[in-house]
This record gives structure tokens, sequence and C-alpha cells, in this order.
């Protein structure tokens, strides 16, 4: 793929209404990307992803309350079964029957809804620190005790501020960056929306019948314990735990990229195998 492509933006609407904004670039089987919170779709170019897929059409989506799409700010406007509804409409727009979807955090847990609700649409899927159970907890988890109150009272810079406090690293610069992009009611919307969320029951997870990769860090003990739990449940999964590596960082680690293109060149080439950069397997520790 020609890296200097200028992407296409267009727009979709879901079913209630709410514009969802999207690029499109390259040519061949679909690739929907879906970013996690408080990023964009430019996040898949920015790491590279986007380029790293040659022989695929890149269909970056900018989930509700994120980018160029539209921001509600109540909380039941973000419901998965409603933002899976988004990448439907998406998938409408670009004239793809099915696509490869890979999602990152938030862009992964509505991918898991997708497949779980329309797994004729999704050819494959690639969730990279994804939950599929009841997310209750889980932005105090990740970001900071408190999180969504820290948005409404201090905006995107304190939200900042007591996440790589918690964390106990500085939040990278492009993270900061894409957040402060955003509109802080609108994300604590998102993430007060969440906590309510009763997540998807292990025998749910049986329709989803499309091949699944399963990315999680070692320094992320929910994410691997959901990740294994779903490979469980699911019929078609692998699992990879990439070293060294939290659920913030794990997007950004050239061996998650790495696994994951191959993972999907291997899809597209309906060759079995594995998708370690070695050639070996996609599953375990690497």
């Amino acid at each position: 793929m020609n890296i200097s492509a200028k992407p296409e933006r267009r727009l979709a609407l879901s079913s209630d209404g709410t514009p969802v904004a999207f690029t499109v670039v390259g040519s061949g089987p679909a690739v929907l990307l879906a970013h996690g919170t408080g990023l964009s779709e430019v996040v898949w170019r920015g790491l590279g992803y986007t380029a790293a897929l040659e022989g695929f059409r890149v269909v970056g989506v900018d989930l509700r309350g994120h980018g160029r799409s539209g921001k509600p700010h109540r909380p039941r406007d973000y419901a998965l079964a409603t933002q899976a509804d988004d990448l439907v409409a998406v998938l409408d727009a670009v004239d793809a029957p099915r696509a490869h979807v890979v999602g990152y955090s938030l862009g992964a847990c509505i991918g898991f809804h997708l497949a779980s609700r329309r797994p004729e649409r999704v050819s494959a899927f690639v969730s990279l620190g994804g939950r599929f159970g009841a997310l209750a907890g889980g932005a105090d988890a990740i970001f900071s005790p408190d999180a969504v109150a820290t948005l409404r009272t201090q905006g995107i810079d304190g939200f900042l501020n007591a996440w790589a406090a918690y964390r106990g690293a500085p939040v990278d610069s492009g993270t900061a960056l894409a957040f402060s992009q955003n509109d802080p009611l609108a994300l604590a919307a998102l993430l007060g929306s969440l906590e309510g969320e009763p997540g998807l029951a292990p025998e749910h997870l049986a329709a989803i019948t499309a091949p699944t990769l399963l990315l999680t860090g070692d320094r992320d003990a929910v994410g691997m314990r959901d990740a294994h739990e779903a490979e469980r449940a699911l019929p078609r999964a692998t699992t990879t735990v990439v070293a060294g590596t939290d659920h913030a960082a794990l997007l950004a680690d050239p061996l998650a990229q790495a696994v994951t293109v191959q993972f999907l060149q291997h899809q597209r080439d309906g060759s079995a195998g594995a998708c370690s950069p070695g050639g070996a397997r996609c599953g375990g520790t690497w």
C-alpha cells in the first residue's frame, strides 16, 4: 500500500441516526479497524497498521463520541449493541457484506458484540485487549479511580494527569494528543454507559464462528484472564500474550502489530498455520 495515499473520508448514519465517520484506503478484502477509548481512526495510520495491511481495503472508523463522529452526551446512546450497529452501517456504506474486524480495547469489546450478533458480517476477528463480559469497574481499573467524575469535573487534562499517576508512567504524547481532541462530557457518557454493560455470557460466544485472535499483554492481568476465558468458549480462537506490555501499550507494541497483520494475511490467503513473526504459530507468549 502506498503509505502516502490519501484516505477517502466518508460518513454513514447508524440505526439511531448518529453520524459515524470513517476513512477508506487501499483495495482487496475489507478490514474494519475500531480504536480504543479516547482515540480515533488516525491511530491506525499513525502506528503503521494501515500501511502494513497491503492487499486489503482498510476501513478506519471513528467510534461514536470520537473524532468526526457524533458525540452524544447521554450514556444510553453508547450501548455496545448500538455501537455494533454503527459498524454494520459502515460496512453497508462501503458495500462490504463481510469484513475482517480488528478492535483495540473498546473497539474490541464492540467487535465481540458485532461478531456475536451478526456473525455473517465478520470473516475474522482480532481482539487487542478486548473484554466480552461485564464492564463494571473497567474504566477505573484501566484509567484511574473515579475516571468518569474526573472527566466531568476536571476535563481531559485532569483525566490524563490522573491516568499517568495511576499507571505510574507518563501517557505517551500521541495518546495524550488524541485524548485532548475529545469532548470530556461525551467520554464521560461513554464510560458511564460501559459501567452498566452486562457483557456476553460464554454461551453467547459460541455464536462467533469466525477465526479469532485474542491478543493481550502479560502486564494486563484482567486482559489475560478474559482472553483465556474467551479462548475456551470460542469455537475457533487462539490467544497470544505479548511479554512486557500492559493494556495501554499493547496497540503500539510492534509484535502485536506483526502478529495481527500476519493473522489477517493468513485469513485472506486461506492458508493454515500460524501468524507469529517467525511464522511458527499464533498462540503462546512472545
